[in-house]
């Protein structure tokens, strides 16, 4: 097994478990992590997700700034959110979430585009499936920009890339 395959079982296997302390470290006592670790720490999948489908708008921020350990568990609330029923049309929860993934793939720190690689198969099945149901999440052009450009670009992120 290679490095990476074996680096990759790794982290699905560490963040299979309910993020703890360490998870949640915030060494320069950011005010972002401390209110979602006040929103989110102790949650399993399930109860993360309903936080989403009261008010994702709200919660998604909390997913931007969370630390890695947190990010590559609760991302998955995230998901099973936007490809669920209770979504219900929900624009902006998925425009966020296609923001987010950007943001991450953009960015500087190592840490997050190791966040994103680590989930990367489900982050991109469901900008696969946003871009899929357009109609479904309501897209309208003129607020979120053109969904096929903004998933395209995306989806040919080229996650073996070196930060």
């Amino acid at each position: 097994m290679t490095t990476r395959k074996r680096r990759r079982r790794e982290n699905n296997i560490r963040y299979s478990q309910i993020p703890n302390e360490q998870d949640w470290t915030n060494p320069y006592d950011d005010a972002d992590i401390r209110y979602a670790k006040k929103h989110f720490f102790g949650k399993t999948i399930e109860e993360a997700e309903k936080l989403f489908v009261e008010n994702a708008l709200y919660y998604q921020e909390d997913i931007m700034f969370m630390p890695s350990g947190a990010f590559r568990y609760y991302v998955h609330a995230y998901i099973n959110y936007l490809q669920g029923k209770q979504c219900d049309h929900d624009t902006d929860g998925a425009s966020c979430f296609l923001s987010i993934i950007k943001s991450k793939m953009e960015s500087n720190m190592k840490c997050d585009r190791n966040d994103l690689r680590a989930v990367w198969l489900r982050v991109k099945e469901t900008i696969e499936h946003i871009r899929s149901n357009s109609d479904w999440f309501d897209w309208n052009e003129s607020i979120y920009g053109n969904l096929e450009e903004r998933t395209t670009r995306l989806l040919s992120w080229d996650e073996n890339a070196t930060p």
